[in-house]
């Protein structure tokens, strides 16, 4: 292994091609990572990997936690204003690297574990982020990420991979539970309606005419309707609720 790192993971077509092949092959999560931490740990001793998923209120508790006992992370659900690397990594929507506990430390005090070289990948269903995942190094380790661009490149492949099990099977699971996505964010039967004119391109004054309410109160549960669907932005919103089926 020479001093940068590069070209010790093999980050090639033949590299990308053995982890589809994996999917096709209708491996879990648990599989594909437990292949990523063999592969990339045997360079970089990796403590744990993390996938966080918005819940209904916008929080981020862990979908999925690889490598270290449940209990280090039982009860965790991160807020959206939390000091916290995740949020950090969904709020910006851009990936997040540190490269030493001390830095890490240093820009996330009220952390007390988990908190060695890491980095922080959101993860996308079309435009809007609705997670993120995590790779988190061992604290004794430290990585100089610009010198191992192919390991950043790595991990953004492995956690898109792991994603897109992870919706599949989120995808089967809703399709056998309930077909009506208003319900499962729990949305009023008010905020349906705006959500649906909201994908028409209608503005808020246009729908406070519409619906014969002030344009402050269409704004409040705009507001609110954005939190449910864990956007930022009109744009999102409207993308969002054309995804969702409910337009």
């Amino acid at each position: 292994m020479n001093e940068t790192g590069r070209g010790t993971l093999g980050l090639d077509l033949s590299w990308v091609k053995g982890y589809l092949d994996l999917i096709a092959s209708g491996v879990s999560v648990e599989q594909l990572l437990r292949r990523s931490h063999d592969e990339i740990g045997s360079i970089h001793p990796i403590a744990f990997s993390q996938i966080f998923a918005f819940d209904r209120e916008g929080h981020l508790p862990p979908k999925m936690t690889f490598g270290i006992p449940h209990e280090s992370h039982h009860g965790l659900s991160l807020a959206k204003d939390e000091l916290h690397p995740v949020t950090d990594c969904a709020r910006t929507e851009d990936s997040l690297v540190i490269p030493s506990h001390s830095e890490y430390q240093s820009r996330y005090p009220s952390v007390q574990w988990g908190n060695g070289p890491s980095i922080f990948v959101p993860l996308r269903v079309g435009p809007l982020v609705d997670g993120v995942f995590a790779m988190v190094f061992r604290r004794d380790h430290a990585i100089t990420w610009s010198e191992n661009l192919e390991l950043q490149e790595a991990i953004y492949v492995i956690a898109q991979l792991t994603h897109l099990i992870g919706h599949r099977g989120s995808l089967a699971m809703d399709s056998s539970s309930t077909g009506d996505p208003s319900m499962s964010l729990g949305l009023s039967d008010r905020q349906l309606v705006i959500a649906k004119m909201i994908a028409q391109g209608m503005t808020n004054r246009t729908i406070a005419k519409e619906l014969g309410f002030s344009e402050a109160t269409i704004r409040y549960e705009t507001i609110k309707l954005y939190e449910r669907l864990r956007v930022k932005n009109r744009s999102h919103a409207a993308a969002r609720i054309h995804q969702l089926g409910i337009g």
